[in-house]
């Protein structure tokens, strides 16, 4: 009712996480861990905000960067 933000719950990230982004509609997110060089994709839960992984692909050493791209056409 606030908009005040409080804590849900914790998951385990990437280790050494380093970036961190969530997709425009707010369904996934994003996390790049920089000791593993992978990066995890968690399915964001609409009712809750919790989030449970579901995806680990590797990405190189020193995973940072995460952005989103839309294509149009």
């Amino acid at each position: 009712d606030t908009g005040a933000m409080t804590t849900i719950g914790s998951v385990t990230a990437e280790p050494g996480p380093r970036g961190i982004a969530i997709d425009p509609g707010g369904r996934f997110l994003l996390c790049a861990g920089q000791t593993t060089g992978a990066v995890g994709t968690y399915a964001i839960d609409q009712a809750s905000g919790m989030l449970a992984r579901i995806a680990t692909t590797q990405a190189g050493a020193n995973a940072n960067w995460i952005e989103f791209f839309e294509t149009v056409g």
